[in-house]
């Protein structure tokens, strides 16, 4: 097939909605695929960053782990935050010394569509959620919010 009418076949194939993968003259094998995935997983564990939906011990999540439970000392104790929480931090832009000051300082609510505590510092429009693990009888970062202007429609004050 000539190069012009590839390309009118492959725009009509675009345009028309259906994908096929069988013109492309670009393929990967998949070992090499999976040698380039783990070496980005690798190089992501060595800059300790997070990746979504997969928990890496990193110096971000020890570091509020270690704020967490210094700040409540035998009245709490707290796991490591989860990748997905610091994911969030991360993407929101809120570091772990805000995370801190929201719970330390902002207000308690209870989220009862979600079961968990909400800690809403208005100063600073940051809430952090905090979820318990009872048969662990652990607490944990669920997940933490911005530019919130005020409480939720569910959170009650506790």
């Amino acid at each position: 097939m000539k190069k012009w009418m590839q390309s009118i076949f492959c725009a009509g194939i675009l345009f028309s909605g259906i994908m096929t993968m069988s013109n492309m003259d670009v393929q990967a094998s998949e070992p090499q695929i999976d040698m380039e995935n783990s070496q980005i997983l690798t190089r992501e564990k060595r800059a300790g960053s997070t990746i979504i939906g997969q928990h890496h011990n990193n110096n971000r999540t020890k570091d509020l782990h270690q704020k967490l439970n210094n700040l409540f000392k035998n009245k709490k104790n707290y796991r490591e935050p989860s990748g997905h929480s610091i994911q969030r931090a991360i993407e929101r832009n809120v570091s772990n010394d805000q995370i801190i000051g929201a719970i330390a300082n902002g207000k308690q609510y209870h989220d009862t569509k979600n079961d968990s505590t909400v800690y809403y510092q208005a100063t600073s429009r940051i809430a952090v959620a905090e979820g318990y693990d009872s048969a662990k009888k652990v607490y944990f970062i669920k997940t933490v919010m911005v530019d919130v202007a005020k409480p939720g429609l569910n959170w009650q004050p506790k």
